[in-house]
């Protein structure tokens, strides 16, 4: 293969990666349901996204309880009643889980982001003649290497109990960073909204 095609698949390669990347599903990792709790269902849900950005939380809160309204369990987000979700009182959270009528809340926070470097696949190639020779074509293909870095984000969901102020389900997740938060948003509860309804907590 003459090294100047190379040089033309080797960047399509990474761009194809990232690509792959930034399209990447959430990946439920573990969940775990309180063996104790026998119901009914949990049926009217405050959400609550705990971000740095109240953008973003606003954007996460409101796609997820769409989401949820849709899947027929009442849901709505908490940025309606709370000004900031992070660092509130018990006495706050109670008088907005009262003003909702919520019977359970369901707060979601990242726990860990994980900066990671990989090198992209590169095709086998035949020896080629020229061009400088071993040596050259060598120290060529290696500077050519395409190299990713992304971040991937674990996140913690938590299913609380209004009335007893106990966890009924939990569940962890993963992705890649995106700055798609509706759409990343979407993927998860749709995922979410399955395995909770699965496990009869909702």
């Amino acid at each position: 293969m003459p090294h100047r095609l190379l040089f033309r698949i080797l960047p399509c390669l990474a761009a194809w990666a990232l690509l792959l990347y930034a399209c990447a599903s959430v990946d439920l990792a573990n969940t775990w349901k309180d063996p104790a709790f026998a119901g009914p269902p949990l049926r009217r849900v405050l959400v609550a996204g705990l971000a740095r950005s109240e953008v973003n939380r606003r954007i996460f809160e409101d796609t997820f309880a769409r989401d949820l309204n849709a899947a027929g369990v009442a849901a709505s987000a908490s940025h309606t009643v709370l000004a900031d979700a992070a660092g509130l009182g018990r006495d706050q959270m109670r008088d907005a889980v009262r003003k909702n009528g919520a019977d359970s809340v369901l707060v979601t926070r990242v726990v860990r982001a994980e900066q990671r470097v990989d090198l992209a696949p590169t095709p086998v190639m035949a020896p080629m003649g020229g061009g400088g020779g071993l040596y050259g074509w060598y120290g060529s293909t290696v500077a050519a290497m395409p190299v990713e870095e992304y971040t991937v984000v674990t996140l913690e969901s938590t299913l609380w109990d209004a009335k007893t102020e106990k966890i009924v389900w939990s569940g962890t997740s993963q992705t890649f960073e995106s700055t798609d938060i509706a759409g990343i948003t979407d993927q998860l509860a749709q995922l979410l909204i399955r395995k909770m309804r699965s496990d009869g907590v909702i």
